[in-house]
């Protein structure tokens, strides 16, 4: 008799479940939790043809499109004149820094 008197003053849980709760039943995570590997995977873009950014090109890349040192190229970046990221240690370009910077040296011919 002690647990069923224990039981009449508990409340059923379906009138104490709160809106949290209801999210989570829903699949929503509750505030401030940290999601899941697999949800975090979902929202990340996998490939670089996703991200927009196109293969990264190494020095060596650069120079053959400006048809330049790969030296030079290293004095542009370390002079900030075209774009790059940093990868670790390694730095990058990007095919469209490498445009922009042709563009920004462009000279027009005086008529």
């Amino acid at each position: 008799m002690g647990g069923s008197a224990h039981m009449a003053h508990s409340t059923p849980t379906s009138q104490t479940t709160t809106a949290s709760a209801r999210a989570v039943a829903k699949g929503a995570r509750p505030p401030g939790q940290v999601p899941h590997m697999e949800e975090r995977q979902r929202q990340r873009p996998t490939t670089l043809e996703q991200t927009d950014i196109g293969p990264l090109l190494d020095y060596d890349g650069v120079a053959e499109l400006l048809n330049c040192t790969p030296r030079l190229v290293r004095k542009l970046v370390e002079t900030r004149q075209i774009d790059s990221i940093k990868v670790g240690r390694l730095v990058r370009v990007e095919r469209a820094a490498v445009a922009r910077y042709i563009e920004a040296q462009r000279r027009k011919a005086v008529s």
